[in-house]
């Protein structure tokens, strides 16, 4: 389950970061090692299965490097939102609006057969579509709540 970290970076720069507990990495852990496993009996087997167990190990490894570690925004108070995502292996993805932009905020339910989830989105000026805020992490409503209310204060202080 994610969890929310609050960070005053400095005066009027405050971070909401939603960070992964681990359990995606325990599972790509256990993965990978089921997938050595297999790549040391297929090097007492034939030379096919041999090359199977090593597909398996770079997919393993390839999807622990692009597991999301954190989701972040970043409120610089008056100015500018700044949306960021970071994978394990270190690569990131930052998108930044000015809050001139930024008409509202919002929560999103989306209810399905069998979950409910909530989307934290903006809605930006002259766009028809919304920019979601937490895409990889997908945090429960009450993980979400807390930054909606910061973004809504912002918004309307400005």
């Amino acid at each position: 389950m994610p969890l929310l970290d609050v960070r005053r970076l400095a005066p009027g720069f405050t971070e909401y970061r939603i960070i992964s507990d681990g359990s995606k990495y325990r599972f790509v852990a256990c993965s990978a090692l089921f997938a050595l496993s297999l790549a040391a009996l297929a090097w007492q087997l034939q030379r096919w299965a041999q090359i199977a167990s090593w597909v398996a190990a770079l997919v393993s490894a390839y999807q622990w490097a692009f597991t999301t570690r954190y989701e972040s925004v970043t409120v610089i108070k008056g100015l500018a939102l700044q949306l960021q995502c970071t994978v394990c292996c270190g690569l990131s993805s930052t998108s930044c609006y000015e809050i001139e932009q930024v008409q509202d905020a919002l929560i999103w339910e989306h209810v399905s057969t069998t979950e409910v989830r909530y989307y934290l989105a903006l809605k930006l000026a002259g766009q028809e579509d919304l920019v979601i805020v937490y895409r990889s992490m997908l945090p429960r409503l009450h993980l979400i709540q807390p930054v909606y209310k910061q973004l809504l204060r912002e918004l309307t202080l400005h």
